[in-house]
């Protein structure tokens, strides 16, 4: 097997940020509702008040295409803020050691094969993808399932013009590089692969099957939800993804939410007003940020939608 040549090795880095982004899987043969004109829209972003600070609280897509522009409402809160604090710091994922750490743990065992543990039509699949991109057949054939997931996502949606370029992590933590903005993050990039490591294969194995069958239908569903701020979709796909795979949703949702909210509160402490980049699928459902906040008796307003 041919291993990603150069001109693949920056695609190849970006594997946690897409990584990211299936922690927001949406089901099978889920669609996105049309927008309800009859109500105001409102944006992945929550104002949370406290007795002395101000905290904002915004849902990222971590891969976008350039047409899909964060929101007016979300560059206010940047405006805002005195510091941004990330899921992970990019500049650490980004780091060539780094990557090298990834590609390693992401090798099966010699002896061992991706394609024997799937069917045929998956195989085929991988394959037809593999020549779409000028790789070799066999391209995915050493790699565990969470990665082969990962990679397969992140050329799956290159085709259509999604690019982590484009997400909203990065683009907001560009611009507060040049800007000197003050930066933190909820989670190392060690914490992260470690995570996703130690995810079982069998979840993999099925993350990766519908990633081939609905990816693309599946990113552009979960991008109308969130420009329009509908909280009632998120939280379904959330709901549906939980009846999916329940250890999955509990390790790389529910454990984390708990995890960050004393880090939250921390900031909310503070005088200092703070906005807060994750997945959009942390912010919903019973254990979802938004509601976890709301219930430590803090003030959580969504804002409007503003273009």
């Amino acid at each position: 097997m041919s291993l990603v040549d150069s001109n693949d090795r920056r695609r190849l880095g970006d594997w946690l940020i897409l990584a990211c982004v299936g922690l927001a899987l949406i089901s099978d043969g889920w669609t996105a509702d049309a927008p309800q004109k009859s109500r105001p829209q409102k944006d992945f972003v929550w104002r949370v008040q406290s007795t002395n600070g101000v905290l904002f609280l915004a849902g990222s897509l971590h891969e976008l295409r350039a047409r899909d522009r964060p929101s007016a409402s979300l560059y206010e809160a940047y405006a805002l803020c005195d510091r941004i604090v990330f899921e992970v710091d990019l500049a650490e994922i980004g780091q060539e050691d780094f990557r090298r750490e990834v590609t390693r743990l992401a090798r099966l065992p010699p002896g061992k094969s991706l394609t024997k543990q799937l069917d045929a039509a998956t195989v085929q699949k991988l394959r037809q993808l593999a020549r779409r991109q000028s790789l070799p057949e066999d391209e995915f054939e050493q790699f565990r399932p969470w990665f082969a997931s990962s990679y397969a996502s992140l050329l799956l949606l290159s085709e259509a013009g999604f690019e982590a370029a484009h997400g909203t992590d990065q683009t907001f933590f560009d611009r507060a590089v040049r800007e000197g903005k003050p930066r933190e993050s909820l989670e190392t990039g060690r914490q992260q692969l470690d995570m996703l490591v130690n995810l079982p294969e069998r979840d993999g194995l099925a993350e990766l099957r519908r990633d081939l069958t609905n990816g693309l239908a599946e990113a552009e569903a979960l991008v109308q939800a969130w420009k329009t701020g509908d909280v009632e979709a998120m939280e379904r796909l959330a709901l549906e993804d939980r009846n999916a795979s329940p250890s999955m949703y509990d390790r790389l949702l529910t454990a984390r939410n708990a995890a960050w909210l004393p880090r939250l509160e921390h900031w909310l402490a503070g005088t200092n007003s703070t906005l807060v980049l994750v997945g959009a699928a942390h912010l919903v459902g019973t254990n979802g940020l938004v509601h976890l906040l709301e219930r430590r008796g803090h003030s959580v307003r969504q804002m409007p939608l503003v273009r």
